[in-house]
């Protein structure tokens, strides 16, 4: 756990309540990832919001950076065959099979626009905290197009790729600061960032005003309160504090 301000925001009144925030987790791409409780997971095909901040030191694994995945009770494979999200290639990614830190091309997944400082969008490479939201639609192929990636309170445009490979979806523990390589073997990847506020919502949609509130919330010490929202929360990792 390591201390931080969130220095380069500043305060906004947006409504939605905020609290202390003096910690977060660092991950070191090699070794260290977070199981969650998965009593609160509702199943594979339902759909969820994923919430949570992050800040990019380097990539551990080539051009790919993994951020949150589910993690099977195959010891050979743990991280692969689960859904996840991840930094592939410049792009925000969202997949639902193994594959995000291989070859994409036969995995349905969805990725956002370049969030590397090569487009318009925030980039989130630049070693600064960022917000990262995604909506995961309910888990088939036909609804990988519904995907929805924000950064830092701004919807990214998003191109969806059904693939041909098995879907898969988070059904045992979801893990956080873990990945999948795609390849077979022991192939476990681990973030190499820091990684805080991390939630979840089962079975809902939330509004872009949600979003929005969540990111203009937080102020330096200070984050969105998010047991304070109309719809909060089915978990909360706070991640130190």
């Amino acid at each position: 756990m390591f201390p931080y301000p969130f220095s380069f925001l500043s305060p906004s009144d947006t409504g939605l309540a905020d609290i202390d925030n003096a910690y977060s987790m660092q991950f070191d791409g090699v070794d260290s990832y977070i199981f969650t409780d998965p009593a609160n997971l509702t199943g594979t095909l339902t759909e969820r919001n994923y919430s949570f901040w992050f800040k990019h030191i380097s990539f551990p694994y080539g051009d790919f950076q993994p951020l949150f995945c589910g993690y099977s009770s195959n010891v050979t494979h743990k991280f692969r065959y689960q859904a996840g999200a991840g930094i592939h290639d410049g792009e925000l990614i969202w997949q639902l099979g193994a594959g995000a830190g291989a070859n994409l091309s036969s995995y349905c997944h969805a990725a956002s626009e370049a969030i590397d400082g090569t487009g318009s969008a925030p980039n989130l490479l630049d070693g600064n905290w960022h917000h990262i939201f995604i909506y995961n639609p309910v888990g088939v192929r036909a609804d990988i197009a519904n995907t929805q990636m924000w950064v830092d309170g701004e919807q990214l445009s998003v191109t969806p790729v059904e693939g041909t490979q098995t879907l898969r979806g988070i059904d045992e523990w979801l893990t956080i600061g873990g990945g999948s390589s795609g390849s077979s073997g022991t192939k476990f990847q681990i973030t190499n960032g820091y990684i805080d506020e991390f939630a979840y919502w089962n079975g809902s949609v939330l509004s872009p005003s949600d979003i929005t509130s969540i990111y203009d919330a937080t102020s330096s010490g200070k984050t969105a309160d998010l047991s304070e929202m109309s719809s909060p929360p089915d978990a909360w990792y706070r991640l130190g504090d």
